[in-house]
């Protein structure tokens, strides 16, 4: 579309509901009649473009490749490698053998994670691509005199569209016929009922989406009668296209996860630089200073300095995200990218819609008033003999357009909860409208607030009506009393209102019923009618949702409803679930936002939870409001309305189920189940997922620092004593070239990516998120070092304690070698975070489950490095010392193991240390994580058996078929 066409549009686009039919069809040029010409629709569809909203450009797989390079720690290795290069060739200095395997292996570790972590990448694009809900591929329009099928992709402006009731509108339409039309822009408006459709032309003023009724909108749902509408807008141009334009240019921020990582970068390079500076500073004074020592002396430096820096962090992290990202799926939470996990993990603010998030998503019946009493509707018996309770439920099922037949539902939510309630009892809504035709109705009005019908009943013309019950019970004059049919005075008009207002206070939406033999005049349908009872329904909170809510409370997430619904209505539903508390227990609707400047508005947000009737822009300001305190903040959503603040939250979560595609678009997950109680298992995913690579960086550092702590406190204690034990030159390194770049592999790549693989922990769910701004090393600092220390001790002890025995430099190498590359593999069960501000009962703590990677990876890096010691070729490669005297051998074993001991000693005095010194500080968790982890293992036994048994029956059958086709052959 051209630009002055665009702007032209634009302007018009406020006009459409202020135009009268016809003037709407000639300036289209289209009789409503015939429609446009299959020629002319072509013609107006290649110079519009297609009915779709722009899709988001999809970043090449070279793209995705080309950009893991520009992570800091990759980018750190390369300029390390890079200089090994460069130094010597302009010294023109002939590379050693084992300089350039050292050279080789820092290239290799970098396009090693560069292509994981593409792969990774690539194959959750393409998962998420598959799980892309389709719109409507087909609907119905006049072309050249006749009503086609063609796929919605194809409309353009000025065709005339047909739908009817349980069909998307598949285009921003001007409706010219409306029988019975009622439409449920809840996905665009926040609107949570229908709203009844006209065909008059409205006023030419200003008017918001919810008030042109007149107008069908894209991607709303029909939910009664039909409509035949001319299309004005058509995919980006639409409502719903406006919208998602709107979010376009919303910015993508770094994930938590990405700041520390950062953050952790910068720390680690810096130390590495300055220990790696020192190395080669003692190594080249104590050398002949010759051009050979100064290059030998740098690529040594420079791997001892590499050898600290955690390469394999970025494969660790992206199979930890990967593992985590296929757990979340089978729970129902989908990731668009693995950022999202970690991120969801860290919110300490959750911002949820009410309807099908909190609640079922279904309006139902939970109370009946009839006979002048109020009970619960689970007992109410069904009497066809008794007048008032045949007329009923009569009025119940034939005053109602709702159908609910084999798991179809189709029709006004709240006449839907008339026919699930009478199906209750046994009873069919449409065998009674087949038994009881209707005659003649009046369709709700929104001014009266009441449904009129005429029904043939037992030969009679019985007349329905429902409605409100103020409204209601204006045209009652009568009312049923013991059976008996009795005067319905003023009182007792009073006194029914009265009993019915605990039912109103408690948010209930209350229905009232009539009926009447019909007078034959139709302006008399609605006079003198008995009073038969009324119903009170609401859109109850799932059942689940509560004890998820509780589960958030105790996380330390606090947990906020938004939704389109009245105040009072919501803020009861939220004092049910526990949203609403004697902290948190004021409501604000979006007028009352509204008059508050941002410093009110602050204030009142200490103290509400509940936000009602609010619109897209009131959304998005409570998640600007709430990140302006430090939260991270996620954001559930369903409609259009909601895709701004999907947006704009740290997390936006978009129903799988009920979600728009322009909302899932916004969203950085989908909830497959539109379940509240699934955010929580997302939640506790992504804390196990930071959990998992906080351990494994504790691991990597104190490993890798304990090694080039190793050579320099024996580089500088032999350069300080002047000792040389057998050493020409002077220059004693406590482990050679090989042995460090030997650690990279069977440390890193081999014992710590399992620690990322681990079972995901439910007790993580009892501490209180942690804060934006909290540092990675929190909580592992002293873990680094407590590590790095006892590693570095025993490895030096076992240095000199074989050095000077055998006054052998080489045997004392051999002997720190050993203890440097067996270490590891058996104290890399005691890494962890540290975090014991939570005490859990015994009873209550989780069953420690046995991590069959980690076993795998133990026994495999045990056999590797025994390997490096006795394999002959490969062990003087390594340069081991193998005329060490056997006790020195056992003694380095030894002091390997020691590490171990050590370790869960230290790990266990400095538990009971901080736990007797903050012991008034200390949270005793609640939650029974090992009954949960006893039910989550019984589920998945009974998950299993069922699989079983339909593999035995699909044999069966295969096997039945088989003998079948034999036989008949035969």
């Amino acid at each position: 579309m051209s630009t002055n066409n665009t702007v032209k549009f634009k302007k018009d686009l406020k006009r459409w509901y202020a135009m009268s039919n016809k003037e709407i069809c000639n300036k289209f040029d289209v009789d409503p009649n015939v429609g446009l010409s299959s020629q002319e629709a072509q013609r107006r569809l290649e110079l519009e473009g297609p009915n779709k909203l722009e899709e988001a450009k999809q970043t090449s797989n070279i793209v995705i490749f080309l950009k893991t390079f520009l992570d800091p720690l990759a980018i750190l290795m390369v300029f390390a490698g890079i200089l090994s290069v460069i130094l010597p060739l302009a010294l023109k200095i002939t590379l050693k053998g084992e300089n350039i395997a050292g050279i080789c292996v820092i290239f290799g570790v970098v396009l090693v994670n560069s292509l994981i972590s593409s792969i990774q990448e690539i194959k959750a694009h393409k998962s998420l691509n598959a799980l892309k809900s389709l719109a409507e591929p087909k609907t119905i329009v006049i072309r050249d005199g006749k009503q086609i099928e063609i796929p919605v992709e194809n409309i353009v402006r000025g065709d005339i569209v047909c739908i009817e009731t349980g069909k998307f509108i598949p285009a921003d339409i001007r409706i010219i016929e409306s029988p019975k039309l009622r439409v449920d822009e809840s996905a665009l408006t926040g609107e949570s009922l229908p709203v009844e459709k006209i065909t008059k032309s409205l006023m030419n003023k200003e008017m918001v989406l919810g008030d042109q009724i007149n107008l069908g909108f894209m991607s709303t749902f029909i939910t009664d009668g039909r409509a035949v509408g001319v299309v004005f807008a058509t995919g980006k141009y639409s409502a719903v296209g406006q919208i998602a334009s709107s979010i376009a240019n919303t910015k993508q921020k770094k994930s938590p996860l990405q700041n520390k990582l950062s953050q952790l970068t910068l720390w680690v390079s810096i130390f590495a630089v300055l220990l790696g500076s020192l190395i080669f500073t003692i190594m080249f004074l104590e050398s002949n200073r010759t051009p050979e020592n100064l290059v030998d002396a740098l690529i040594f430096s420079i791997s001892a300095a590499v050898s600290l820096i955690p390469e394999s962090i970025m494969i660790i992290v992206t199979i930890a995200l990967s593992i985590s990202a296929r757990k979340m799926a089978d729970r129902k939470v989908i990731v668009k990218t693995f950022n999202a996990i970690e991120t969801l993990g860290a919110v300490n603010v959750i911002c949820s819609d009410k309807t099908g998030t909190l609640t079922q998503n279904k309006m139902t019946i939970l109370k009946v008033f009839s006979n002048n009493q109020i009970q619960d509707q689970r007992l109410y018996r069904y009497n066809k003999n008794d007048p008032q309770s045949f007329h009923f439920i009569n009025a119940l099922m034939l005053c109602s357009d709702s159908i609910s037949e084999g798991g179809v539902q189709i029709g006004d939510p709240t006449e839907l909860a008339l026919t699930n309630w009478t199906q209750l009892l046994k009873l069919n809504e449409l065998k009674y409208r087949e038994m009881y035709p209707r005659l003649d109705e009046i369709p709700f009005n929104s001014d009266k607030k009441l449904m009129t019908t005429v029904n043939e009943v037992d030969g009679k013309r019985i007349v329905y009506t429902k409605g409100a019950l103020d409204e209601l019970l204006k045209r009652c004059s009568k009312t049923y009393v013991d059976g008996e049919i009795v005067t319905l005075t003023k009182a007792m008009k009073i006194e029914i209102q009265e009993k019915c207002t605990p039912l109103l206070e408690e948010a209930l939406r209350v229905l009232g019923f009539a009926y009447t033999v019909q007078n034959p005049r139709l302006d008399e349908y609605d006079q003198h009618e008995v009073f038969l009872g009324c119903v009170a329904m609401m859109d109850p909170p799932r059942n689940e949702a509560k004890t998820a809510i509780k589960r958030a409370n105790d996380s330390g997430i606090r947990v906020i409803m938004i939704t389109g619904d009245h105040k009072i209505t919501a803020l009861e539903i939220a004092k049910r679930l526990g949203i609403s508390n004697t902290k948190f227990y004021e409501g604000l609707t979006g007028e009352e936002i509204d008059q508050l400047n941002d410093a009110e508005f602050n204030e009142k947000l200490k103290t509400t939870n509940v936000f009602a009737r609010v619109n897209p822009e009131h959304k998005t300001r409570i998640v600007e409001a709430l990140q302006s305190q430090g939260k991270i903040v996620a954001m559930t959503g369903d409609g259009v309305n909601d895709s701004p603040s999907l947006a704009k939250a740290d997390v936006g979560i978009a129903m799988g189920m009920s979600g728009t595609d322009v909302a899932k678009e916004s969203a950085k997950v989908i909830l497959a189940d539109d379940n509240f109680a699934t955010i929580i298992s997302g939640v506790r995913e992504g804390r196990n997922v930071y959990e998992k690579i906080k351990r494994s960086i504790a691991f990597l550092l104190g490993a890798n620092l304990s090694q080039i702590l190793t050579i320099l406190i024996v580089l500088s204690i032999t350069a300080l004593s002047g000792e040389k034990y057998g050493t020409p030159d002077g220059i004693i390194k406590a482990l050679g070239d090989i042995n460090v770049l030997w650690h990279i592999l069977a440390v890193e790549t081999i014992l710590a990516i399992p620690i990322g693989m681990a079972h995901s922990k439910e007790t993580l769910m009892a501490y209180a998120p942690r804060n934006a701004k909290e540092s990675v090393f929190k909580w592992i600092l002293w873990e680094i070092l407590s590590m790095a220390i006892i590693h570095t001790t025993c490895a030096v002890a076992a240095f000199f304690i074989a050095a000077v025995s055998m006054d052998d430099a080489q045997a004392g190498s051999t002997a720190a070698y050993v203890v440097i590359i067996f270490a590891p593999v058996f104290y890399v069960w005691t890494t962890q975070t540290r975090n014991y501000s939570v005490k859990v009962a015994r009873d209550k703590a989780e069953k420690m489950r046995i991590n069959e990677w980690m076993i795998a990876a133990m026994v495999f890096a045990f056999i590797l490095n025994i390997g490096t010691l006795v394999v002959p070729g490969i062990n003087s490669g390594f340069k081991i010392a193998m005329n060490m005297h056997f006790w020195i051998w056992g003694v380095s074993f030894a002091l390997a193991f020691a590490t171990f001991l050590l370790k869960w000693f230290e790990n266990y005095c400095f538990r009971k240390i901080y736990q007797h010194i903050h012991r008034d500080e200390l949270t005793v968790a609640s939650f029974n994580f090992r009954k949960k982890q006893i039910r989550d293992e019984k589920k998945k036994l009974r998950t299993a058996k069922k699989l079983r048994v339909q593999i035995r029956k699909q044999k069966i059958k295969s096997k039945i078929a088989k003998l079948s086709k034999e036989l008949r052959n035969s």
